[in-house]
């Protein structure tokens, strides 16, 4: 369906999810970005090609590539968030900032406190040495979790309370 029709980008998205969420990350890149040549409004391509270099531990590439959508698509709260989590928690120490990983997360959960959005600034707090107000970060988010009815999530995260708690990030 792919060659049958290369302008309607849904086959070649579901393939490249596919690709990524199997083991494939590299496989699925040159699909996000032939979705993306072709219609650079295409978010969720952008969204993958980063998760993919995550997968990838391309920690580096995926920092530029999500700053460089965050310019695309300013209001999308998901690439402030990604972002956000690559520069608190990726293994490589050059990638890493958590001063601009808490500055990208502030204004968001200003508005939105999502467990997700919540978690992610707990790490940037943690990244920074704030360990007191990562573990306060991060109680909301548990607490947010169990509220929507996700224990197992709730649960998941409380290991990375303990962590903080033992004042690492």
């Amino acid at each position: 369906q792919i060659q049958a029709q290369p302008a309607n980008e849904v086959p070649r998205l579901q393939l490249a999810h596919l690709l990524r969420r199997t083991g494939q990350p590299e496989a699925s890149l040159p699909h996000y970005a032939e979705i993306v040549k072709a219609d650079a409004r295409v978010s969720e391509a952008r969204f993958g090609y980063a998760a993919a270099l995550i997968r990838l531990r391309r920690y580096r590439e995926a920092r530029d590539y999500l700053t460089d959508a965050m310019r695309v698509y300013p209001n999308d709260v998901a690439f402030a968030n990604a972002l956000a989590r690559v520069l608190a928690a990726s293994p490589d120490d050059s990638v890493r900032d958590g001063r601009r990983a808490a500055s990208l997360m502030q204004p968001v959960v200003a508005h939105i406190r999502t467990t997700d959005l919540l978690e992610t600034m707990a790490m940037a707090q943690a990244e920074l040495g704030q360990f007191t107000e990562a573990t306060t970060w991060q109680k909301e988010a548990i607490a947010t979790a169990g509220k929507s009815g996700a224990t197992d999530i709730a649960q998941r995260i409380a290991d990375n309370l303990r962590t903080y708690e033992a004042r690492k990030p």
